[in-house]
């Protein structure tokens, strides 16, 4: 397996707002991400790529000359020089070390991508201050300086690729990125942010449900807007799975770039949302579902120390391949609101992706606008945004991720895959036995592959453990019910994939068994919620190559769930097995 890069720089805290020391954009941010990382023994694992300041070429890339040259004039400014620089700009505080530190997060963004995109790593984090994703050619706003994300994005189609999907989880709407790209087909942007109808920062029409793209890159920009406060992981993947998935499925992308802004998470003042540490776990794993895991997460916002901490490091876990903790809430119904922003999103790029065809004819939900009828208009305010929250308050948030933290299960199997020795394939770190199944129940190894479902319905029904069962094109599935699970059945006709849960609720996609695994089995399976997942093959492989990528894909996506242990049973013997073996590793 190839290495996980990291790229950070201690530099990167060395600047703060000189004038107001409650600022919530301080060095803090930086520091607690580094430090819980370090204590998880994560950074030690990484290959650490070597920081640099970027060039000026390559900040020429997304950026003006006269942005450029005014930002590198700040650092040999004085005090009251800064505070008026400073206020040409919305929601930004210059010190005389910013520009060293932007150009250092962009040098650790743009070199990161590189390292994927080479294969020198398959994936990677870039630990970065300060962000980026509100920058725009001509200017710097929201703490962001120049546009780390999009400067990564651009450096990786001049490396010749044609597809490039960044994900902004960061709860402000990105639109320095969004305008980057908003004609271009060769980036697709999606970004879930805070909006309420235009009433939160930075109160853009642009950021709504309807701005899609333009031109060739019309269909090519998805925003999500979020109209009330306290969404959670609920809400989130409801969101995740019928929109954010399908649409990137269907992109196919050859990279994929993350805005990974930790402001949605419980307790961050500027957010105002619930989303766990542990969720980001989630997403992350998700994606690494597409561009053959060529995944970047660049650090953006966070400003709650505790679940800022918590979610980068769980987020640069999953990319080193560690298995995605349980949510710690069952998964409810989504609220109204984010239910009517899918739908809106769903019909607006229904007539560009066929996986929302079947919307065209539908009728969005009418938008309404509560933002400020013109923008502000410079001098802005140089004071932090963000008020102090009463001391009651900050103690209550910070107790709550303590405990989310407290009761996170980070433990480890010692065995990556036990295989049946029956089925007679051995390789380097594979675990031959007779109770391989077991194994994966008694939680000494991950994943198991064996020829026997009888021996996984008593490995199961040993621990009592509760079991999604999904059978793929199988014939017969009751074999393998019992109180504890719930089964699924996948199975292939014609073009159509026929979903069928408990022998009850079916459902039919007609795209692929990528989206069907989307769609409708990982809605089902995270709202079961179970302790072991197993995948009953009647034979591997199955008939084609796409088949074959939508099997893995439908596997790594159910290994989100039950800590990431999953027991695949097949009749496949010997070598034809190779590939299986060598994925599930």
């Amino acid at each position: 397996k190839m290495k996980t890069g990291v790229v950070y720089d201690h530099r990167m805290a060395s600047y703060s707002c000189l004038w107001d020391d409650t600022y919530v954009e301080n060095p803090d941010r930086f520091l607690c991400v580094v430090r819980r990382c370090e204590e998880l023994g994560l950074l030690k694992r990484c290959q650490r790529l070597e920081s640099r300041l970027s060039t000026r070429e390559e900040l020429k890339m997304c950026h003006d000359e006269k942005l450029l040259d005014l930002l590198e004039s700040t650092s040999g400014m004085d005090l009251e020089q800064l505070k008026e620089v400073s206020s040409a700009y919305d929601c930004l505080y210059i010190h005389n070390n910013s520009w060293e530190a932007a150009q250092l997060s962009a040098g650790g963004a743009i070199d990161l991508v590189t390292a994927v995109v080479q294969g020198r790593v398959e994936n990677g984090m870039a630990i970065v201050r300060p962000p980026g994703h509100h920058a725009m050619r001509a200017d710097s706003c929201g703490y962001c300086y120049v546009n780390n994300v999009a400067l990564a994005a651009r450096t990786a189609l001049n490396m010749g690729l044609e597809r490039v999907l960044v994900v902004d989880w960061d709860v402000h709407h990105g639109q320095g990125t969004q305008r980057e790209f908003y004609s271009d087909n060769r980036v697709m942007y999606i970004s879930i942010h805070r909006f309420e109808y235009g009433g939160w920062w930075p109160n853009l029409r642009e950021s709504d449900y309807d701005n899609i793209g333009e031109g060739a890159g019309a269909g090519y920009n998805v925003n999500i807007p979020l109209n009330r406060t306290g969404n959670t992981d609920s809400d989130y993947l409801a969101a995740w799975h019928s929109l954010v998935l399908p649409v990137a499925t269907q992109f196919d992308p050859q990279l994929v770039i993350i805005s990974a802004g930790f402001d949605p998470a419980i307790g961050c003042p500027e957010g105002e949302q619930e989303v766990t540490p542990a969720c980001f776990a989630h997403f992350t794993h998700s994606l690494q579902g597409l561009a053959g895991g060529s995944v970047c997460a660049m650090l953006e916002g966070g400003y709650f120390p505790p679940s800022l901490a918590e979610g980068a490091a769980l987020t640069l876990r999953t990319l080193l391949g560690d298995p995605c903790p349980y949510l710690p809430y069952p998964i409810q119904p989504a609220n109204k609101e984010m239910l009517t922003a899918i739908k809106n999103v769903q019909i607006a790029l229904s007539p560009y992706w066929s996986t929302f065809s079947q919307h065209r004819h539908e009728s969005v939900h009418p938008t309404i606008w509560e933002g400020p009828e013109e923008p502000d208009q410079p001098p802005f305010d140089i004071m932090c945004p963000t008020p102090p929250r009463p001391v009651e308050e900050e103690e209550r948030l910070v107790e709550l991720v303590k405990e989310l933290v407290r009761s996170t299960n980070l433990s480890m199997a010692e065995v990556r895959l036990a295989v049946t020795a029956k089925i007679g394939f051995e390789m380097e770190g594979v675990t031959l036995t007779d109770d391989a199944a077991e194994q994966v129940v008694m939680k000494h190894s991950t994943a198991a592959i064996v020829d026997n479902v009888t021996m996984v319905k008593k490995a199961t029904e040993m621990k009592n453990l509760k079991t999604l069962v999904v059978a793929y094109n199988r014939n017969g599935t009751k074999e393998a019910l019992n109180d504890y699970n719930l089964c699924i059945s996948i199975k292939r006709s014609n073009e159509q994939f026929v979903v069928t849960a408990n022998n009850e609720e079916t459902m039919v996609i007609t795209d692929s068994l990528a989206q069907a695994t989307n769609k409708v089995l990982l809605p089902i399976a995270y709202k079961f919620s179970p302790q072991a997942v197993v995948v009953m093959l009647d034979t591997f492989p199955v008939s084609s190559p796409t088949s074959i990528s939508g099997l893995y894909y439908m596997i790594h996506q159910l290994r989100t769930l039950a800590e990431g242990r999953i027991i695949v049973v097949t009749g496949t013997k010997g070598e034809t097995i190779k590939e299986l073996v060598k994925y599930l590793k």
